[in-house]
């Protein structure tokens, strides 16, 4: 990723945490990609949903206690959880109705919309949005 651009903000989707909490082949890229941000002072955020469901995997494939620690860990890493409101829980019903992807990618895509951000994923469900939602692949 080019943070040089300037992104306005950088968008992670459970399948991107999981990748890296995973340390799969695409944790040092990720790892890369929040650095850069950080370095220059892009925010970097997941939604509460997305949250929601990264702690649930965690708990049940570890324990729950690790769950909360994991996610204790990305945010003092500088990831932002950004709250599910109503417009971006309006925005995913929205995206939900002509994509129908999973309502996680959903409120992901719907808060790339609202940040005008770029949303880092290797989640081919993704492949579904034909416009209006900046894409970097990993």
């Amino acid at each position: 990723m080019q943070v040089a651009r300037k992104r306005r903000a950088v968008i992670l989707d459970t399948h991107t945490i999981l990748s890296y909490l995973d340390g799969e082949s695409s944790a040092e890229l990720v790892a890369n990609i929040i650095s850069d941000a950080i370095e220059e002072d892009v925010p970097i955020c997941i939604t509460a949903v997305n949250a929601a469901e990264i702690w649930a995997v965690l708990a049940q494939r570890v324990s729950e206690n690790d769950a909360t620690r994991s996610l204790n860990e990305l945010q003092q890493l500088g990831i932002q959880v950004v709250e599910a409101d109503w417009n971006l829980a309006l925005e995913a019903g929205v995206l939900k109705s002509r994509y129908k992807l999973s309502l996680s990618s959903c409120f992901t895509a719907a808060l790339t919309i609202q940040k005008r951000g770029v949303l880092i994923t290797g989640d081919e469900e993704f492949k579904r949005i034909d416009k209006g939602v900046s894409i970097e692949w990993i």
